[in-house]
């Protein structure tokens, strides 16, 4: 079939939606029947589901597609719920967070693509080829790592993609904080790092810093409600969209010490934590390989 080169960074939304116009068909269940074997798909922005039809219908490999231009790297880390995950990507019918119940920030970015103005315009000058940057759908980041602006979205059907939309080339350019694009900054660091390690979170990789700050009682248990304050007066000025913004509590981060079985949270929240306790600086954050975890830490 008449299909295109995935670029670097492109999302799945982004590059099927190529591919359809490349096809130069006007009808959209004729492209997601040859690609997914079905006629109606929803692409979610950052963990799409039957990615091995794609893969195959394309010719590309599926394990690809799923380690540079999808989220799966950053989620799997601190959701290292091994073989399901994986395959629930390359197989699944259902969508993704959905089949496995996978932590939320309290806001659906399901039907949300987003893109950086001064990005899409570029491209568009430079090489004709406008595409959805994967760095730019990690939850909860507002601005372009690259410019320091706000980032845009095109909005599409919550259930199927009645249609397939590219970013704007003509749409606002609005400078975002200081702390806002650093923040961008580091998520898209730690996206590239997640990309390249085998290892799964634990959170003895928040011990020592946390320790060296006095974050712990004589007692040696973790003070999180001071952690907490000291978070929601540093984020103060963090542009967080709304929705996320009024689920940022010290009970919601709280949650990030939970030892339970099986029981995980949104790696937004540890991208705002660590972002804070690291100063920033990405590279402070130690990759182990442990499993055990810490436990009794919490002190309420």
């Amino acid at each position: 079939m008449h299909t295109v080169t995935i670029e670097p960074f492109e999302t799945i939304y982004s590059w099927v939606t190529r591919i359809h116009r490349k096809r130069g068909s006007m009808d959209l269940a004729l492209t997601n029947r040859a690609l997914f074997n079905q006629t109606s798909v929803h692409i979610h922005p950052y963990l799409p589901n039957q990615l091995n039809s794609l893969a195959h219908s394309t010719r590309t490999d599926p394990n690809h597609l799923i380690r540079y231009h999808t989220l799966f790297p950053l989620f799997h880390y601190f959701v290292p719920l091994g073989d399901r995950f994986y395959n629930c990507m390359k197989f699944g019918r259902k969508p993704v967070a959905r089949a496995l119940k996978l932590p939320s920030t309290g806001f659906s970015q399901a039907n949300h693509y987003r893109f950086c103005p001064v990005c899409a315009k570029e491209m568009r000058l430079s090489t004709g080829v406008v595409i959805i940057d994967i760095r730019h759908q990690l939850p909860g980041v507002e601005g372009c790592f690259k410019h320091a602006c706000h980032l845009n979205s095109v909005e599409t059907s919550k259930v199927f993609d009645r249609e397939l939309l590219s970013p704007l080339t003509v749409s606002p350019i609005n400078s975002c904080l200081p702390k806002t694009h650093a923040f961008s900054c580091f998520c898209t660091d730690f996206l590239s790092l997640a990309i390249e390690t085998n290892s799964v979170f634990d959170l003895v990789v928040y011990k020592g810093e946390l320790e060296r700050q006095g974050f712990f009682n004589e007692s040696g248990r973790l003070l999180v409600g001071k952690v907490g304050r000291a978070l929601l007066d540093f984020y103060d000025d963090l542009e967080l969209s709304q929705e996320i913004g009024n689920g940022f509590s010290i009970r919601s981060l709280s949650r990030l010490f939970n030892q339970q079985h099986d029981y995980y949270i949104h790696p937004l929240f540890h991208m705002l934590l660590a972002f804070w306790l690291f100063d920033g600086d990405v590279q402070k954050f130690k990759w182990h390989d442990s499993k055990a975890g810490l436990i009794d830490l919490l002190d309420f």
